[in-house]
Formats: structure tokens, sequence, C-alpha cells
């Protein structure tokens, strides 16, 4: 029976020790931490909630080598992307852009690459944030215990992200410090503008649907966040035939346990159609909202897993000595 607690044993430090494992990873002190957290178009599978299931561990690698291919050839101290977490809405992806000691990047030049980059999946451009994770107590190897400080920026388009204030900036501007609720609200909003569709309408990374979807995020936000005071932000998922077809996620501050009915929130829009508040002709008839699933910001990393897992093995085995 000894030889099954040596096996588990020497399995543990293997996974704690071994240069390049999950665990270890690198052992490039980490100076500079950002979060970032990004939208893909694509429709949310429950398995994405299971971070040990093969299809969410093939997404995550193919996300992780995209967004490192971006930042690699671009930062000599740039160590690893590591995703936190990925939930609803369409496909969020959280995780952190970790680079060791060197020149510090700034939130401006991290977005901008973002936004430039060559991806198998679409970004939302307007559903994109990055933040500083600060330090507050320096350890002795260089790392740090963090203190999130997000922040919202947007290359050369508006943008509103982990806020309960719509934010537009612009690159080389100063950077907005805002705070991300810890659970969102989300209710599905379609409407339809008096405007005629134009094939590039299908494709958000086309410049001129960027700045459609702009337009329309930037007016609706200003509505909301005058009449609900935890609005958080508004993202357009796509745009469809019929004139134009607006599919669209409203997110609002729940974590008080409190969020808008979707009667409120279509009564809303109705009313700031009538006062003449948007640039563009909604058709009152087509406005259509639904509740989505609440969602929490909380993470569960897979090395916390796989280390839980372990030792639960080990205690096992121990155990079973033990009895014989």
């Amino acid at each position: 029976m000894e030889w099954r607690i040596i096996v588990a044993v020497l399995c543990l430090i293997g996974i704690l020790h071994v240069p390049g494992n999950a665990a270890q990873m690198n052992n490039s002190a980490i100076y500079y931490r950002f979060t970032l957290h990004f939208s893909m178009n694509g429709t949310f599978l429950d398995v994405y909630s299971n971070s040990t299931d093969n299809e969410t561990v093939d997404l995550r690698k193919n996300i992780t080598s995209k967004v490192e291919q971006l930042y690699k050839p671009k930062y000599t101290n740039f160590e690893r992307f590591e995703i936190l977490h990925i939930r609803k809405g369409s496909i969020v992806t959280e995780g952190e852009l970790q680079f060791s000691n060197g020149s510090k990047p700034n939130v401006a030049d991290l977005t901008q690459i973002l936004n430039n980059g060559s991806f198998t999946f679409t970004i939302i451009q307007n559903a994109t944030s990055i933040a500083e994770v600060t330090p507050q107590n320096q350890s002795t190897t260089g790392q740090s215990t963090p203190a999130t400080t997000p922040v919202t920026n947007q290359t050369a388009s508006p943008v509103t992200n982990q806020t309960a204030t719509p934010v537009t900036n612009q690159t080389a501007t100063p950077v907005t410090t805002v705070s991300a609720p810890a659970k969102v609200a989300q209710i599905n909003l379609v409407f339809s503008i008096a405007k005629d569709f134009k094939d590039t309408y299908s494709n958000l990374s086309d410049p001129e649907t960027k700045d459609l979807s702009n337009s329309i995020t930037t007016a609706c936000s200003k509505v909301y966040k005058s009449r609900f005071p935890k609005f958080h932000r508004m993202f357009i998922r796509k745009f469809s035939k019929g004139s134009i077809v607006i599919d669209s996620v409203l997110e609002f501050d729940s974590t008080n346990g409190t969020s808008p009915n979707v009667t409120d929130v279509k009564d809303t829009l109705v009313t700031a159609i009538t006062n003449g508040s948007f640039n563009f002709t909604i058709n009152n008839s087509s406005i259509n909202t639904t509740d989505i699933p609440e969602t929490s910001a909380n993470r569960s990393p897979v090395l916390a897993s796989m280390l839980t897992a372990l030792w639960m093995t080990l205690a096992s085995l121990l155990l079973s000595a033990v009895m014989h």
C-alpha cells in the first residue's frame, strides 16, 4: 500500500515544481498585471462553466493562444495571458495579462493592440475592458497582493464597460477609473430602426458597423443611466435586416439583489422615443425585452480544482493505508 502514497506525493511535487506546468507556469516574477474582459459573438454552452470539460479546455486554449500572439511581439517582458473565468453574455472571457519586470505597459496601448488584432472569433468592440491591478503589498519576490482598479478604454470608438456610467475614451486620453459590479443582471433588448440595412452590418468589426453600434449604445446608455442609477452598460450582439434590427443586452448592477424588470426597461425606451431623445427613428412596435438568467463575477481558476482533487486523492490513500 505504501507505494500508492509515494506515487501520490511524487505527483503533487511534480505539479507544484516542474517548470512550465499549470501551477508554476513561469519562474519570472510578475510585476505588472492587467485584467482583460471581452465578449465574443457565440452561443454560451453550459459546459463552459466547467473548466475541466474538453470543449471548454479547447476554447480556453484557442483564446489564450490568440491573445498571447498579439502581445508577445509587442512586449519583451510579456509573460502570459491567464483566463480566470468564462461566463454568459454572449461569451464573456475574464482573464489577466501578466508582465515581468521591464517597461510598464499602459492601458491605452493594450486596448489598441486588442482592437487591432486578428482572431478566428469575433470580439464585440464595445464590450471590452482592460484594468490595471495595482499593487498594495509588495513581496520579496517582486509579486504583489492586487487591488483591482478597473479601467475602461476603447480605441477610436465609444465604449461602456465594467462601470455604472457610459464612458467614451480615445487612445492617448486620460484613463477613467471605475469599479465593476460583483453581480450583473441582464435583459435582452431587441428593436428596429428606420434605416436601410447594409451587408457590412453583419460584420461587427467593420468600421461603419462600429460607428453605428457606438451611436446606438451611447444614446441608449444615456437614457437608461438617467432612469436607473444601477445601469452598468449596453452592448450589441448583432444587427439583422428589417429595417435594421438591433439585438442587444442591457446590464444592471444587481449586487444588492435588485434590478429593473422587463416592463420598466421597455417603457423607458418608449418614453425616450416620445421625448425625442434619439437622432434615429425607432419602431415602437418592434421593441421586445426579455430576462437573461443572472450571472456572477465570481471566478474559479482551473488550478484550484486540480489541487483540490489531488489533495483529496492523497488523503484517501493515506486513510486507506492507516485502515490496513
